[in-house]
């Protein structure tokens, strides 16, 4: 049986009540083989058998598309019909590349009965296993002493030289550090790669913010020698993994360190999300705890790699304030509608509320957090967008500290409803 993608969709005669019932021997495990069996009393009819990723394929009902099948998405249909015994028996050759453990497929079956009707079997949910159990060994003899003798905290990887390798960019109590990747050992080549103009900082992103291919910087939480505060500032790659100074960010914000990058308008260039994370301790404007930076590009029309803080976003007291202290922000399309949503972490002495910020496309942004999050109130920190059930819609998980409420009620994984709701949130 071979595992073809599809590109049409197959129209749906009314259903059939006729149940159709799937079922598997075994795991799924890259590299093996899958039998799967799907039963109906159809002997002689033609069945059909979809599996993909979360949102790679629909069967529908009456008089919608049968199957509806995006190949770029992993979408995959096997083809056959109901033999003597009941059953259509595929013997499922499942890739040794292109799906990893812990990703979730979705199976679901249908049987075209002598009738003309379609019968679906209910969708099975299965988790891709590991071959090998797998094992973990302290690798860190391959980083440079700069690292291991002192304090670091942030870090992000990417091929910033463009030598077909992934480096390290470090933040430490001495600077900002560059590890250059020698062959899976790294060596610290930080001399000469930084403007003098970058020295202690809270937080870092990397992004490409004037598209040209390569991993550029965004720098916040600065200080000088003597302890001042200065604006967040770009770093520009030259191709080569060497860094010149690009634009300032200036805001009302105060003392903005943590920081997160995407297209928020939807524009094709990288803007920028920096979130106070602390608190507030008599700069800035008082109410402010988050800036949104446009990247001029785009939509602007101005010179791409320079950015000015969106001052309606700002002022938006609803969900720009220090009701709570900021702690980190996240940006996803929580509700599938094309643009990026923010998932706002807060804490305070007791916990704090965390928001949703909606994004409607066109500029405007709405909080939603009281009434789409479940309404958990603890310590919250970083947090991670994911699809983790695979239905097609991104999920939340935030860390929280569980000081001022037990595990149960501190809404750690938070499930989007999916297409019943979407971007509304239940806690687990």
């Amino acid at each position: 049986m071979v595992l073809t993608s599809l590109s049409f969709a197959l129209l749906a005669l009314p259903q059939a009540q006729t149940p159709v019932n799937l079922s598997f021997d075994g795991p799924v495990r890259p590299g093996e083989t899958l039998q799967a069996r799907v039963s109906s009393t159809d002997v002689g009819a033609p069945a059909f058998l979809a599996v993909g990723r979360g949102g790679s394929f629909d069967l529908a009902g009456p008089g919608q598309p049968l199957f509806s099948v995006n190949p770029y998405l992993g979408g995959r249909i096997f083809k056959g019909a109901i033999g003597a015994n009941g059953r259509y028996s595929p013997s499922l050759s499942i890739p040794s590349s292109g799906i990893l453990p812990g990703q979730r497929l979705s199976w679901q079956a249908a049987v075209r009965a002598s009738s003309g009707l379609f019968r679906l079997s209910p969708r099975v949910d299965m988790v891709v296993d590991a071959a090998f159990t797998a094992s973990w060994a302290d690798g860190s003899v391959a980083l440079p002493n700069s690292v291991m003798s002192q304090a670091t905290w942030s870090i992000s990887s990417g091929d910033f030289d463009r030598d077909g390798d992934l480096d390290l960019i470090v933040l430490s109590e001495s600077g900002v550090l560059y590890l250059e990747n020698d062959a899976g050992g790294f060596q610290d080549s930080t001399t000469g790669r930084f403007p003098s103009e970058i020295t202690y900082c809270g937080g870092f992103a990397a992004a490409d913010f004037n598209s040209d291919s390569h991993l550029d910087l965004v720098f916040v939480g600065r200080r000088t020698s003597s302890g001042n505060w200065e604006n967040p500032v770009i770093a520009l790659n030259d191709g080569s993994g060497n860094f010149q100074i690009g634009a300032e960010l200036p805001s009302d914000l105060e003392n903005g360190s943590r920081v997160t990058t995407g297209d928020i308008d939807g524009d094709s260039d990288i803007d920028i999300v920096i979130t106070i994370g602390g608190a507030h301790s008599g700069g800035g404007v008082a109410f402010q705890t988050i800036a949104l930076f446009r990247n001029q590009g785009g939509l602007q029309s101005g010179v791409e790699g320079s950015f000015v803080e969106d001052s309606v976003f700002a002022g938006d007291a609803s969900f720009n304030n220090d009701d709570y202290t900021v702690t980190n922000a996240n940006l996803g399309d929580v509700d599938n509608d094309g643009d990026l949503d923010i998932f706002v972490s807060k804490t305070g002495t007791q916990g704090g509320y965390n928001d949703l910020i909606l994004n409607d496309g066109s500029g405007g942004f709405q909080s939603v957090g009281l009434n789409q999050l479940p309404g958990f109130l603890d310590k919250s920190g970083q947090s991670v967008f994911d699809d983790f059930d695979g239905d097609g819609y991104l999920d939340i998980y935030v860390c929280n500290s569980h000081w001022t409420v037990t595990p149960d009620k501190s809404g750690d994984l938070m499930l989007n409803a999916g297409a019943s709701a979407p971007g509304y949130f239940c806690g687990c």
